[in-house]
């Protein structure tokens, strides 16, 4: 998989904080299976390529599905962009290590129809 920021902006880092699997694109659906967390991996398939040290992040997965009647599997990621070099930037390191995300599981949210628009 992979993320790219496209900036005008030159020397700039991306990396990926949080990214979770579900089996909607609804972002209110609990049914969650974290990768990411606080830029590290959760899954021990997980291989991560580049993170946080160019504009690109990739990382690779053994591929799964969910239980149930659900053809697709929707990742989304909570990203970052810093300029590189920028003293203090807390591309290259990460989170802090107290910050904690717990994944969620839960039944299908009703809000969560074909014409939904998130607010």
């Amino acid at each position: 998989m992979q993320i790219e920021a496209i900036s005008s902006i030159p020397n700039i880092e991306l990396r990926a904080l949080d990214c979770t699997a579900a089996p909607t694109d609804c972002p209110s659906d609990q049914r969650k299976y974290p990768i990411l967390q606080s830029g590290r991996k959760v899954d021990e398939t997980v291989e991560i390529y580049t993170n946080g040290n160019n504009s690109k992040v990739q990382f690779a997965m053994k591929a799964f599905k969910f239980i149930g009647l659900h053809d697709q599997v929707f990742i989304t990621c909570s990203t970052m962009l810093c300029k590189a070099g920028t003293q203090g930037s807390t591309c290259p390191q990460g989170c802090p290590s107290s910050r904690h995300v717990f994944p969620h599981r839960g039944a299908f949210s009703p809000a969560c129809w074909p014409g939904y628009l998130p607010h």
